[in-house]
């Protein structure tokens, strides 16, 4: 990860059915001796590592499964020849959307945090136009500026997380990849 994304995320393109893949993956996470947990919800799975090495920062990678659509534009070129594989046998394909994120309390607590400043910061720049308009100097930029510089701190130490947990995103990715045969 040469630079940060928020919820990274990545596709694969498989030559079976969403339905045959969930069931796939699903069974090849139990048979396998792999460090992670997983959910499924119909056509929705979500893997995290297992609680023995869960960490503060530890990520959840949440899967999609959705029929292909072969006139979408490839993600990579391996999905070219498994469309064409696919096509030629008549069988259906699917599209996996692997999104990495915190867990579910940790990410709506940054989200709640980013909209809260981004609050702030707004009443304070609308108080501090109030105070130009009224030709009294306007301090609430001052205000406007901490809270802009929160917000920049939550974002570096998302960031700093994001970092924490990359070995772990990669782990999880491996499983995905392994059990599929990339």
């Amino acid at each position: 990860m040469s630079r940060p994304v928020m919820r990274p995320s990545f596709w694969l393109t498989l030559g079976l059915a969403p339905e045959r893949a969930v069931e796939r993956f699903e069974s090849g996470l139990a048979r396998g001796d792999y460090p992670v947990v997983a959910q499924r919800a119909g056509l929705h799975m979500t893997v995290t590592v297992s609680p023995a090495l869960r960490h503060f920062w530890s990520p959840w990678m949440n899967l999609e499964f959705s029929h292909h659509d072969p006139q979408a534009p490839p993600t990579d070129t391996s999905d070219v020849v498994e469309d064409a594989v696919a096509a030629a046998s008549g069988g259906a394909s699917t599209t996996v959307h692997a999104r990495f994120s915190p867990a579910p309390s940790i990410w709506t607590g940054f989200m709640l945090a980013y909209v809260a400043l981004g609050t702030l910061t707004f009443f304070a720049l609308m108080y501090a136009a109030a105070q130009w308009m009224l030709e009294s100097s306007p301090t609430m930029l001052w205000a406007a500026l901490g809270f802009a510089v929160a917000w920049a701190g939550l974002w570096w130490v998302s960031w700093v997380g994001q970092r924490l947990a990359y070995d772990q995103m990669m782990l999880l990715r491996e499983v995905l990849e392994k059990e599929f045969g990339r």
